[in-house]
């Protein structure tokens, strides 16, 4: 290879990486809005619980990619990093006070296609151990309920890293595939990249008081936005997405106003000229309120991929669960609809839908 092809292939390597960093502040952005509550995060290192560092994870990515540079291009070169064809991740919102994880949303990365599908899971689903798991849990003091709200889970089992474990596992028996990376976030990155983009334009939905309406001081969470077409600046984007109690299905409506907030917010990011002039200052500043186990080997290996997302090709929807008490209790859970949810899961994680199921049924039939 010549000395011109090095060089080209390096600017083309540094495009990439830069096209990387551009989606992943969209990304990220995409996945802000749908967190109900603030995150302060929180790591077990050494028997300590210590407030998490961004920058260090940051820092970390930093010094990764200087180690042994010259070795991974040539590394790179020759061998061809693979993508599975679908890659499952889980987005939390953690509440700082009591810890509870109020919003839980399970993803799905289309490697061919390049779409992402996200499943809304209601935060009061109901929800059981198994007793190899409660068993493992007495050796850490640990002692859940025999039944309880999903949000409750990584709180249960003593939060860190137990806790994203325990709740990755639990999302992943729900959808029947296994979760492959997590991220945890905070709504401070909304209100920020909100207001970096000069606001958003939004329908704010109808409520029997003519508009959300609601003050919690000790969360410093004051909402006050009438109903119909707004201008919303950070701090009003993020009364909208975390609003519930106005609404008569509450989490529900909750997760649907997210949802249509994703596509208004997508829009006007992919047309802002603030976000372009000032992408490296709103990436770093994403990554200050983000936890995550994707490492900077994974970002190199789905760079690739990344080309293809097109935030316009972003399907969302609620996973279909019914409001009922428990038996015996005066406590109210969600339970999940087994019939609708499996279709729902079926097209969202597998790509399958009722249509082509048909078509490979029929043509097997013709054999």
């Amino acid at each position: 290879m010549s000395e011109n092809d090095i060089k080209a292939n390096g600017g083309e390597k540094k495009r990439l990486i830069k096209k990387y960093f551009i989606i992943l502040s969209i990304i990220t952005g995409c996945f802000v809005v749908f967190f109900g509550l603030g995150v302060s995060v929180y790591m077990i290192i050494d028997g300590n619980k210590v407030l998490y560092s961004a920058g260090n994870q940051v820092k970390d990515w930093q010094r990764a990619a200087k180690i042994s540079e010259k070795e991974g291009e040539e590394k790179e070169k020759n061998e061809e990093i693979s993508v599975p064809s679908r890659t499952n991740f889980l987005l939390v919102g953690k509440d700082e006070i009591a810890g509870l994880t109020d919003t839980i949303i399970a993803g799905n990365l289309n490697a061919d296609t390049g779409e992402i599908s996200l499943i809304s899971i209601p935060r009061d689903l109901y929800t059981t151990l198994e007793r190899d798991k409660i068993n493992e849990l007495k050796e850490f003091d640990r002692y859940p309920p025999s039944y309880f709200k999903l949000n409750s889970l990584y709180n249960y089992v003593g939060g860190g890293e137990r806790g994203i474990k325990y709740l990755k596992d639990e999302v992943s028996d729900i959808i029947g595939a296994e979760i492959d990376y997590y991220i945890m976030i905070d709504t401070a990155g909304l209100r920020s990249v909100v207001d970096a983009i000069g606001g958003i334009d939004i329908e704010v939905p109808e409520t029997a008081e003519g508009g959300l309406y609601y003050n919690d001081p000790a969360q410093d969470l004051y909402i006050n936005l009438k109903s119909g077409m707004q201008h919303l600046n950070g701090k009003q984007a993020e009364g909208l997405v975390r609003f519930r109690k106005g609404y008569a299905s509450q989490d529900i409506k909750r997760m649907e106003v997210q949802q249509e907030f994703l596509k208004v917010f997508l829009k006007t990011v992919l047309n802002s000229e603030t976000l372009k002039n000032n992408l490296a200052g709103l990436a770093s500043d994403f990554m200050k309120y983000v936890e995550t186990d994707i490492t900077l080997g994974d970002i190199t290996k789905y760079l690739p991929v990344v080309s293809k997302i097109d935030p316009n090709n972003v399907k969302s929807t609620v996973l279909p669960s019914d409001h009922k008490p428990i038996r015996g209790s005066s406590a109210y859970y969600f339970e999940i609809n087994e019939e609708e949810a499996k279709g729902v899961i079926d097209e969202y994680f597998f790509g399958i839908t009722e249509e082509n199921s048909e078509e490979t049924t029929v043509a097997a039939d013709d054999k």
